[in-house]
């Protein structure tokens, strides 16, 4: 029996809670109920008081507006009648003008021509002098009027004072009761305006005549307090004041109202609750039974054990324990194919990114190689229209002095003179195109001194200042890494002298028994970062040539350009580069490494 009590106890445990917060949910709902109706009728003074503003401030603009006509100013009421009669027609209002008496001089109410009978209004007067500008009258009976009104009075300025001082605009409280909101908490809750006086302006329904003692003393625009109304209702009253003047507006609600809505809520909560309770009691009572049973024969079964039954020859331990394993086992294969989801995903990803890579890769390969066909096919047709232009003229220059030397043997000296000047020529014009082809020199006597040639022809040929300052260790290099190195430089220059505008130029040569590197640095204008931030205005052949000859080799290639010029850098690891003691120090050759030349400065 002790298991049963347990169980009983777990229950009760289980629905205590419940009922705790079930209580504690009805109190807030209360709460929040009183809270939302709360906020509801500050929003409705509110907007309220907003609306009675705009209303009370369209009619000081009327005012104002016809205060300063000029037939007013001269004191010609005639024309301002006129005036006058047509803008109240328009805006379905009437106006009176004042002198200093508080006599009307005007309204527009009674016919041309016909005496005004109103009794005069001193107190107006004199609130319009204290306050120095418009203000809303509180409510009085008008004579000519089937209901109490309000007014607007406006000061009259630069017009005779027997004639006008003030001017009024009526504002008629039946337009002020349409814009007052209409509470929706039930029947009692209403709407109403008090003037500065604390009489009812304007009501909505349900609101009574007269409300003494009903202002609320002490409670702020935007808050909510509790009065008693007539006939000792409490009412929930939210109060809010009309900006520029001394009405307010009041929004009420019977404090009964609101505490039927919290308790139809709460009443709604509680029979929700109490459903959920006896859901919980029924699955609760289901849950005992269905444990007290798996508990006896969990007894039973281990009251057997204890006897010396085997565990296996019961078909519920059996089952019992085959779906221990079973689980375990579905429980193992789980987190072996979470485990190789993550590994897949990873590997996916990084088939992905590598695939992406050799994509950007064979792009960047086949435009280079687009280019650089491009620029062999330009340089053939460059050195054929060279050759055409230059050398062939020259060799036809010197067939033609052969054959005047021939038909005329007294000119024959001349004429092999000029022969041989133009043979001349083409010659140095052939060693010139072979040299930018393959310099000759970088394979007989090494890089540095090819480069030091190379570097005085085109300083020669441009103007500009070229140094090259090689290092005093000299590395071996092989026939590859001369020919990349060579080509660097050889279009870094090109690049100075044909967009740079560049006055000087340094190539430096630096290495070490692992790496060798080879700097170009001009002062021109720089290059414009293009597509990687290394070539200008659009890649043309150059640069992305020389990157492709020192990655072909295993090197680093750089391009740093501003508007001090541009460094390219090019260096080559230890993959083709060999140190010279270790070269001279074997006895057997190799005709793929050699030396870099020296020469003195």
């Amino acid at each position: 029996m002790r298991l049963r009590t347990y169980l009983i106890a777990l229950v009760a445990a289980t629905l205590v809670p419940v009922l705790a917060f079930a209580g504690w949910s009805a109190w807030r709902a209360m709460a929040a109920e009183r809270g939302l109706v709360a906020r509801e009728l500050a929003r409705l003074a509110a907007s309220g008081a907003g609306a009675l503003e705009a209303e009370f401030g369209r009619a000081i603009v009327l005012g104002q507006t016809l205060a300063a006509s000029p037939s007013l100013r001269h004191g010609d009421l005639q024309t301002f009648a006129v005036q006058a009669r047509e803008a109240a027609e328009v805006n379905g209002t009437s106006l009176a003008v004042g002198n200093e008496q508080g006599r009307q001089t005007f309204n527009s109410r009674i016919a041309a021509g016909l005496p005004i009978e109103a009794r005069p209004a001193p107190e107006l007067v004199r609130q319009l002098r204290e306050r120095g500008g418009p203000f809303v009258t509180d409510v009085f009976e008008a004579p000519l009027m089937d209901r109490p009104i309000a007014g607007v009075i406006v000061p009259v300025h630069g017009a005779p004072p027997d004639i006008a001082v003030a001017l009024g605009v009526r504002v008629d409280t039946a337009r002020l009761e349409r814009l007052l909101p209409e509470p929706v908490f039930g029947a009692g809750a209403f709407s109403v305006a008090l003037d500065g006086r604390g009489h009812v302006a304007a009501r909505t329904a349900f609101a009574p005549e007269v409300l003494p003692g009903l202002a609320p003393v002490g409670l702020s625009p935007g808050q909510v307090g509790l009065i008693e109304g007539p006939d000792r209702v409490r009412l929930l009253v939210a109060r809010n004041p009309i900006s520029g003047t001394d009405w307010q507006v009041l929004v009420a609600a019977p404090e009964e109202a609101v505490a039927g809505r919290a308790r139809g809520a709460l009443l709604r909560l509680s029979i929700a609750g109490t459903l959920g309770l006896l859901v919980a009691i029924v699955l609760a009572v289901v849950l005992a039974a269905f444990l007290l049973r798996q508990a006896r024969v969990l007894v039973a079964v281990a009251s057997e054990m204890v006897e010396g039954d085997a565990v296996t020859s019961r078909p519920r331990v059996t089952e019992v324990v085959a779906l221990r394993q079973a689980l375990e086992a579905a429980g193992a294969a789980i987190r072996s194919r979470a485990e190789s989801q993550a590994r897949l995903k990873v590997m996916t990803e990084t088939a992905v990114l590598l695939e992406q890579r050799v994509a950007e890769r064979t792009r960047e390969l086949e435009e280079t190689t687009g280019r650089l066909l491009n620029a062999e096919d330009e340089t053939r047709r460059r050195i054929a229209r060279d050759l055409h232009d230059s050398t062939v003229q020259e060799l036809v220059g010197a067939s033609l002095c052969i054959a005047r030397a021939r038909a005329a043997p007294a000119e024959a000296e001349q004429a092999l003179a000029d022969a041989a000047a133009a043979l001349a020529r083409a010659s140095r014009e052939l060693r010139t195109v072979s040299f930018v082809l393959q310099p000759p020199l970088l394979d007989e006597c090494g890089l540095v001194v090819a480069l030091k040639v190379y570097a005085e022809g085109v300083a020669r040929r441009s103007g500009i200042a070229v140094s090259v300052e090689v290092p005093k260790v000299a590395p071996l290099l092989s026939r590859p890494t001369e020919t990349a190195l060579f080509r660097v430089v050889q279009e870094a220059l090109a690049n100075a002298v044909s967009h740079a505008d560049a006055t000087t130029v340094r190539v430096r040569i630096t290495g070490d028994r692992d790496t060798i590197s080879v700097e170009v640095t001009d002062n021109g204008k720089g290059l414009v970062a293009g597509r990687d931030g290394a070539s200008g205005t659009a890649e043309g052949v150059g640069i992305p040539g020389m990157r492709a000859r020192i990655r072909q080799l295993g090197g680093e290639f750089t391009v740093g350009t501003g508007p001090e010029g541009t460094t390219i850098r090019a260096r080559l690891m230890a993959t083709a580069v060999a140190p010279q003691q270790d070269r001279m120090a074997s006895p057997e050759t190799d005709d793929h490494l050699r030396p870099v030349t020296l020469a003195s400065e």
